[in-house]
């Protein structure tokens, strides 16, 4: 439940900023942080379906 919780919580951080570009002073700094959050939102969003698998399994 644990990793879940703290994979949907990072989900919503990265919601949050993607809200706008972080004060990145060009594009290729805009173009890095962009990058760099889709990373951490497809691995969160592993993590979520990895949990919720796992919290399935244990049900049955």
């Amino acid at each position: 439940m644990r990793v879940l919780e703290q994979a949907v919580r990072l989900r919503a951080i990265v919601e949050l900023a993607t809200v706008d570009d972080g004060g990145a002073v060009n594009l290729w700094q805009a173009d890095q942080r962009s990058t760099a959050l889709r990373e951490v939102d497809r691995a969160s969003r592993r993590a979520v379906g990895a949990a919720t698998l796992w919290v399935e399994g244990t049900r049955a």
